[in-house]
């Protein structure tokens, strides 16, 4: 809870970051409503495109409030040059996923680089989702995109209740809004309809 309740400034770049995720989803909405999910049963297949389409009715996503024409202040110049310093940051972060010792902090870490990756390519870059062209996202990148997504909004949920109790510890009642101004509905992972069987996807 001190890691929390003591650094403001980690909340609000969790929030920025799951903003952020919600935009891309609004973004790639055209491309994801057609995603065939294919798992080897038919059944499954079914629901997986149902939570699907429940995902994207949702309303965080098709209200985002996140602006990202912010991001780049100087013209196309100065987006090229951005996009290139973020994918260099990237791509050494998951370099450095190969060094953790832990298999399964490996594996998510490195779902959570892709799923970012994926995510930046589509509301930074302008990626086309119309058109016969190839698959503007790779099923990897949507599964991890998903993953990503709900890891996001379960720790959303977590920090919020974790901020309430470190609140109530510093006996100050007149805090009562845990969310910042940006994100004012209050995240819930299964309001993201992401369930846990979307890595079949």
């Amino acid at each position: 809870m001190r890691m929390v309740g003591g650094y403001p400034e980690r909340v609000e770049n969790l929030y920025y970051l799951y903003l952020f995720m919600l935009r891309a989803f609004s973004k790639a909405k055209p491309h994801l409503e057609d995603f065939t999910c294919y798992t080897g049963h038919a059944r499954e297949d079914v629901q997986c495109r149902k939570e699907m389409r429940q995902l994207l009715r949702s309303k965080l996503i098709c209200s985002p409030n996140f602006d990202e024409s912010a991001v780049f202040s100087e013209g196309v110049e100065d987006k090229a040059q951005v996009l290139a310093q973020i994918h260099a940051h990237l791509s050494n972060i998951t370099k450095l996923m190969d060094c953790t010792s832990c298999a399964k902090c490996r594996l998510w870490g490195k779902v959570a680089m892709t799923g970012l990756s994926a995510a930046m390519k589509v509301v930074l870059e302008d990626l086309p989702f119309r058109g016969s062209g190839p698959p503007a996202l790779q099923r990897t990148e949507i599964v991890a995109m998903v993953n990503f997504l709900k890891q996001l909004s379960e720790s959303v949920g977590a920090v919020q209740r974790l901020l309430r109790l470190h609140r109530q510890q510093q006996n100050d009642p007149a805090k009562t809004d845990v969310t910042p101004q940006s994100a004012e509905q209050k995240p819930q992972s299964e309001e993201a309809g992401t369930e846990s069987h979307h890595d079949d996807l």
